[in-house]
């Protein structure tokens, strides 16, 4: 069961004349939500799970977008773009309650409670260029940059009855992505019913991530749990080109003809 509080807010925001375009728009709001467990498993070797639990949890996000092109002459076109979003969601104080039963007679109680946390944002910014070279063929070109951070949280205590000793748990994950590219694409209506395209891209992307988990023993002593902590390194370069030509023989029959060559250099670490 779930009851939900939503709040959404935007604004867009242009202006144009004779050699510039600005142009934004800017959103925000929050979810509040409250969740309700009532659940009932029940195994043919008689043994019963019985669940409940109940959560609030808030969720904050935002951004917005910012740009401006300028035609530098009747046929240039220079633009640049940098827009940013965030979330930050706070999972509340999170309570799970399981019963276990073997034959209708209960053995086993485990309390659960959790404070998970999430938080993260993304950047991107594009710088552009339009060259209309003539009525049939014209040059365009990107550069872009994009960066996104996550982070998560969630800590667990459980305990369990008749056991004494509860099993207390930190649970950290994070991930970190920039990816930087270049592209070229130039068009040409060389006849009315064929167009040549070629381009070229060169990207780039490094991503490192972590993932991080330790339990604390009856004496308070903390230890990663199981070697699962590692971090995670990936680095990845492409250069492409790419050439085609469309041809319209007919309204109904049309014949497209291209040769894209690839090189992708991919390297992983895991630490």
């Amino acid at each position: 069961y779930s009851d939900r509080i939503r709040n959404n807010n935007g604004l867009d925001l242009n202006y144009r004349n004779d050699k510039w375009n600005f142009f934004g728009n800017f959103y925000g709001g929050f979810n509040n939500m409250k969740n309700t467990i009532d659940l009932k498993r029940k195994f043919e070797d008689g043994t019963l799970f019985e669940e409940t639990g109940e959560n609030r949890s808030k969720n904050n996000y935002g951004g917005g977008k910012i740009g401006a092109d300028y035609r530098l002459h009747k046929n240039h076109v220079v633009g640049v773009m940098a827009r940013y979003g965030f979330w930050d969601w706070d999972g509340g104080n999170q309570l799970i309650n399981t019963d276990i039963f073997k034959n209708d007679v209960k053995y086993q109680n485990e309390k659960t409670p959790s404070a998970p946390t999430e938080e993260g944002y993304d950047v991107n910014a594009n710088l552009n260029y339009r060259w209309d070279i003539d009525s049939t063929s014209n040059l365009t070109v990107d550069v872009d940059y994009v960066r996104y951070k996550y982070d998560s949280k969630t800590d667990m205590n459980t305990d369990y009855d008749p056991y004494q000793t509860p099993y207390i748990t930190h649970t950290s994950q994070n991930s970190k992505t920039n990816i930087y590219s270049f592209k070229a694409d130039y068009e040409n209506s060389l006849t009315e019913k064929t167009k040549l395209s070629a381009g070229l891209k060169f990207s780039k992307v490094d991503i490192s991530s972590g993932s991080f988990f330790r339990e604390q023993d009856a004496n308070g002593n903390w230890s990663d749990t199981r070697g699962m902590t590692n971090d995670y390194d990936y680095k990845e370069n492409v250069n492409a080109a790419y050439l085609s030509v469309h041809h319209k023989f007919t309204p109904d029959f049309d014949v497209q003809l291209g040769l894209r060559t690839e090189q992708t250099i991919m390297k992983g670490y895991n630490i």
